[in-house]
This record gives structure tokens, sequence and C-alpha cells, in this order.
């Protein structure tokens, strides 16, 4: 019995050179133009880190480190030279239970902080605290009272697309998750797949070779110059954010 898959002309018809929905730099420009403080900290977790919400709800205050370089033995294993002004996340994705680590946007710093200035108002502020928290002090990944999917973060993310369309300007309307892949996909253009894969904490970085992490230490340095890179591209983006991008005053009135 022939068992092969008939591939039809509908199957090939998503085939492109776009064959994934990513957002331009003229629409990262609109939202971080529209972004409420709030908003700017998802755009930019999303970009500088491929975080998608599973990641960002669960970012601990404990895995964030601010100014703060690398040992000098971290360095050598690294091949990159970090300094005290430089900053990182640091953590285990909780999906693949993978470790990465990502150097971050200055306009990233200033998104964390004050995220953790919002935090500081609610009980339990520590290294095992959540980072990101609604008004209320909740967790992003806490259920609703029905037991439903949290969706604030991709409620944020819609409601600021609608603002930006009903003031007349051109934005697709694509979801939050194609912010995470916006990120790979700078990454990618600006090294390869295999560090692509290491900043998205991908379970097997190359996938030809299932035995690369048994062997040897992924190249986290490689990483944060792609990074860097794309720091350098998104400069424009971050000029939208004009001269106070996160504001002083309570935290809360901006979610």
């Amino acid at each position: 019995m022939d068992t092969r898959i008939r591939r039809l002309a509908v199957d090939h018809a998503r085939k492109s050179l776009e064959q994934v929905d990513t957002f331009s730099l003229d629409e990262l420009k609109l939202l971080m133009r529209y972004g409420h403080p709030f908003d700017r900290l998802l755009l930019l977790m999303g970009l500088n880190c491929g975080f998608g919400r599973a990641e960002i709800a669960s970012t601990l205050v404990g895995e964030v480190h601010l100014f703060s370089a690398h040992s000098p033995r971290h360095q050598e294993i690294l091949d990159f030279n970090s300094t005290a002004e430089d900053s990182f996340i640091k953590r285990v994705r909780r999906k693949s239970g993978v470790y990465g680590e990502h150097i971050l946007f200055p306009l990233t710093v200033q998104a964390i902080q004050w995220a953790m200035k919002h935090r500081r108002t609610f009980p339990g502020y520590g290294p095992h605290a959540v980072l990101v928290v609604n008004r209320a002090g909740t967790a992003l990944d806490k259920s609703t009272k029905a037991g439903n999917t949290n969706q604030m973060i991709p409620n944020h993310f819609d409601r600021l697309i609608k603002r930006i369309r009903a003031d007349g300007d051109d934005i697709r309307s694509l979801s939050f998750g194609k912010l995470r892949k916006t990120g790979s996909q700078l990454i990618k253009r600006s090294s390869d797949g295999e560090i692509m894969g290491v900043f998205d904490c991908h379970g097997q970085p190359v996938k030809t070779d299932a035995l690369t992490d048994a062997y040897s230490n992924r190249p986290f340095g490689r990483v944060f110059t792609a990074i860097r890179n794309v720091q350098e591209y998104l400069q424009p983006v971050f000029a939208e954010a004009g001269n106070d991008p996160f504001p002083t005053r309570d935290a809360a009135s901006s979610q």
C-alpha cells in the first residue's frame, strides 16, 4: 500500500520569501511610540531576550543581574569581555529546561528597573519573587477564577495595536508571539541559525548534532555580540520612546 502523503498546490501556498510573520522596523517604531510603559516592557523583553508571555510571566527578580560583569573565568569561557556597565538575564527556560543568558539593551534595563520599582510595592519582594506583576501585584500567569489561561499580556498587546490603527497608522494585527519571532529573526540575520537557537534556548540548537551540548559550552558570547548588533539596528525604535520612557510615577497607572 502506498502510504506516501500527496502534496497539493494549496500546501505550498504559504511558502514565500516571508515564511514567518515578523514585525517590520516601521511597525516596531509605532509599537514603541504608542506604547505605555508596561507595553514597552513587554516589547523590549520580547525583542531583547526572545521572551514570550510564559517567559515574561515567570522571570524572577533574582534572575536579573543589573550592572554586573562576568567573572574572569566566565569571560574566558564566553569569549566575551563584559564590564560593570553590562546587565543580563540569566535563567533556565521553564518549557525546555535549557539554561540561557541574554545581555540587555540599555532601554531594557530601564524597563526592568521600572518593573522592579512596581514589584517592591507588594509583599514578598526578593530573589524568588516574579519580576512582572499586574497593578494588583498578581502574577501574570495566574489562571482566572474560571480556570482559564491568563490573557493579560496578549490583551495588552492587542489593545496597543488597536490604538495605533485607530489613529490611522498602518500596522498589521499580529499577535504578541510574533515579537519573539521578530527578535529571533533579527538575531539570525546578524549571526546564524545556531546562535538563534541558543538565543531561543532551544533544546538542540544544532539540529544535525544532538551531542553538541555534551562536548562544548553554548556560545553565549556570540549571542551577546548578536544582541549588540540588533541593538544598533533598533536605535530608531528606541528613539521613539522619547526622553522619559518609564515615568517615575506609580507603575500601576500604566497597566
